[in-house]
C-alpha cells in the first residue's frame, strides 16, 4: 500500500486504507520518507492547489496523526530541501507533530526565505496545539 503512494492516480482510496492500518504502517511510512525517490517526486509542478498530492505530502499526512513524536526525525531533513514544496510540507508536519525534537527544524522553517514555508510552519504549530500534541 505504501508503494501505491507513488502512483499519481491512486490518492484517496489507498490513503483511506492506510489510515485504517494506523500505527502499524508507521515503520513502512518512515522507510518511504527515507527513500530518495520521495524527495524527488512531485505530480504537476507541486505548487498548484489542484495538483495531486506528492508522495511526500501523502506520507506526512498519514504520519502526523498516527506517528509517535519519534517520527519527527525523518521529515526534519526536508526542511533543508532545495524545493520549497518539500520544505512547506515538512514544516507543517513538524509543527503538527509538535515534539521537542521539532523545535530546531521549526525555527529554521520559521526563518525560511519563502513566505509560504513560514506560513505552513505556523499552520502546523496551530494544528499541533489544537490537537494537544505540542510539547511545552
Amino acid at each position: 500500500m505504501v508503494d501505491r503512494l507513488f502512483v499519481q492516480e491512486d490518492e484517496d482510496f489507498n490513503l483511506d486504507r492506510l489510515k485504517l492500518v494506523g500505527a502499524k504502517a508507521v515503520p513502512m511510512l518512515i522507510e518511504a520518507l527515507e527513500n530518495p525517490k520521495t524527495a524527488a517526486t512531485k505530480f504537476g509542478d507541486g505548487g498548484h492547489a489542484l495538483d495531486p498530492k506528492s508522495p511526500f505530502e501523502r506520507i506526512v499526512d498519514l504520519l502526523t496523526p498516527i506517528g509517535a513524536p519519534s517520527t519527527a526525525e525523518t521529515p526534519t531533513r526536508y526542511v533543508d530541501h532545495e524545493d520549497d514544496h518539500f520544505r512547506k510540507f515538512a514544516a507543517i508536519a513538524l509543527g503538527n507533530i509538535g515534539s521537542s525534537d521539532c523545535v530546531a527544524p521549526m525555527l529554521k522553517a520559521l526563518d525560511d526565505d519563502d513566505e509560504y514555508v513560514r506560513s505552513f510552519a505556523m499552520m502546523g504549530i496551530e494544528r499541533g496545539i489544537g490537537a494537544e500534541r505540542c510539547a511545552k
